[in-house]
């Protein structure tokens, strides 16, 4: 009697689950990267939008007669704010002739900034001011 072996042509069942796990834990850690990576993508994109308010406010509050103002608030897209001025120190005189022309001051500037998608954040900055003597 011969005998005959059978020759494979297939897989057997443990293989393809095998084969079905590793291609299931990659497709898990390739979900997990683009959740993660969305994730990060609003962070930054919030951040972008602080950066952007906080350059105009800046630049609102520097065009601003803060001698005369002191303080004061606002919103600009999403974001409240608050500021203040101070002057710090003495102011310098500038003279011509031996006439008080002008006077110098520094002033430290103050401002929280507060929005529902980032924390409040504290901005603050020193500007020198030159005004008229009357």
């Amino acid at each position: 009697m011969q005998l005959r072996f059978r020759t494979q042509a297939g897989f057997t069942l443990i293989e393809v689950l095998i084969a079905a796990a590793i291609v299931a834990m990659g497709m898990g850690l390739i979900l997990q990267l683009f959740s993660s990576a969305a994730s990060r993508q609003q962070q930054a994109a919030r951040y972008s939008q602080l950066i952007l308010a906080e350059k105009q406010i800046y630049q609102h509050i520097s065009n601003l007669d803060i001698v005369a103002i002191k303080r004061g608030q606002g919103e600009l897209e999403g974001f409240k704010y608050q500021w203040q001025a101070q002057a710090n120190g003495n102011a310098y005189p500038l003279m011509d002739e031996g006439f008080v022309i002008k006077t110098l001051q520094l002033y430290d500037i103050q401002v929280v900034l507060n929005s529902a998608a980032v924390a409040s954040r504290n901005l603050s900055w020193q500007q020198l001011i030159s005004t008229w003597k009357d």
